[in-house]
Parts: C-alpha cells; sequence; structure tokens
C-alpha cells in the first residue's frame, strides 16, 4: 500500500509540475530513471514525508501546503479503487467513523501486513468530531487533506484544529472539526 500511496503521488506531481522537478527527487532518492514503487512491496515508513519534504523544498513551498495537496489527491485516487468506501457515508463524519472498518479491511485483504492509518473519531455533538489520528506511514497533514476533501465531496464546510501530541509519537494527531455555519445562518 505504501508503494500505492508514493507512486499516486509521484504521479501527481509529474503531471502537475515541471518534469524535471521529479527527476530531481528521483535523483535524490537515488532511484534510477524509470524505477518504481511496487504496491506490494514494503518501503520505510519515512519515504514519504521525506518525498513530499523535497519536492516542497524544489517548488519553494512550505511541506505543509504540499501534504495538504497530496491528501487531497490521494482522496481522489482512493475514491476512484474503492468507491464503497465513500458511497456508504452520508456525510465527512460518517465516513471517517467508518473509515477504519471499510477501506482498512479492504486494504487488509490487498495489501497483507500493511498497518494502514486509522482515524479514532468521536462526535461530540451534530456541529462538532473529534478525531484520533495514527500512523507510522501517512503524515498527518496529508490526512487532513484527505479529511478536506471529503469535506468537498459531501459539499461540507469544516474549521479544522490540528492538535500535535506532545511528546510526538510518529505522525499521529488529534483533530477537531467543527462545522462552518451556512452563509444563510451567518446573516440571520
Amino acid at each position: 500500500m505504501k508503494g500505492f500511496v508514493i507512486t499516486g503521488f509521484l504521479e501527481f506531481i509529474d503531471k502537475n509540475f515541471d518534469e524535471a522537478i521529479v527527476n530531481d527527487l528521483l535523483d535524490s532518492r537515488e532511484i534510477p530513471v524509470g524505477g518504481v514503487y511496487s504496491p506490494m512491496l514494503d518501503y520505510p515508513d519515512n519515504t514519504l514525508a521525506e518525498m513530499i519534504e523535497g519536492t516542497a523544498e524544489l517548488l519553494n513551498m512550505t511541506d505543509r501546503k504540499l501534504s495538504m495537496i497530496a491528501g487531497i489527491n490521494l482522496f481522489a485516487e482512493l475514491l476512484a479503487v474503492n468507491p464503497l468506501w465513500v458511497e456508504q457515508a452520508g456525510n465527512t463524519f460518517e465516513l471517517l467513523k467508518s473509515h477504519d472498518e471499510v477501506l482498512n479491511n479492504f486494504v487488509e485483504k490487498a495489501f497483507p501486513g500493511f498497518v494502514a492509518p486509522s482515524f479514532g473519531c468521536v462526535e461530540i455533538n451534530s456541529d462538532k468530531f473529534q478525531i484520533n489520528y495514527k500512523s507510522v506511514f501517512l503524515p498527518a497533514d496529508v490526512a487532513e487533506g484527505l479529511i478536506t476533501a471529503a469535506a468537498l465531496h459531501f459539499n461540507e464546510s469544516y474549521f479544522v484544529e490540528s492538535i500535535k501530541y506532545d511528546p510526538p509519537v510518529d505522525y499521529n494527531r488529534q483533530f477537531v472539526l467543527r462545522r462552518k455555519p451556512k452563509e444563510s445562518e451567518e446573516t440571520a
């Protein structure tokens, strides 16, 4: 599964940015041109984070911004591979609550041994949601981009508060989502 995500990131960079950037990135990772990441092989847990960091530097943007963009792209790729993951939910909260069961079950069957990211969810009320995100591979800013894409998909709008754990553990983070009032509610 790591290879699927890494390859998706490289394809996204290749489609949206200068080819020389991808080649520079591959050179910096000592991957021969034409090299490919296999979805079935394992890679070091920090591979994607290092690729994002190197690419962001080449693009002269922050790691966080590129990670968020990568998360939005990842949502689209996961939706294409497993549309049931999204179709079974009616909104962002439902999607995130069911993520571990629906998507991770699919991932475990397709990629034995891969420890998929986890979204432990608590609905505080109908407009506030807490997510305890855990992953050893997928950076939390990528997960936040994925959450943002889900909200866009369901035509919803949230304030997202990102709370880093102290001390940090892997890419774990807590997110608090607060539903933004609709424009008609703001003017009333």
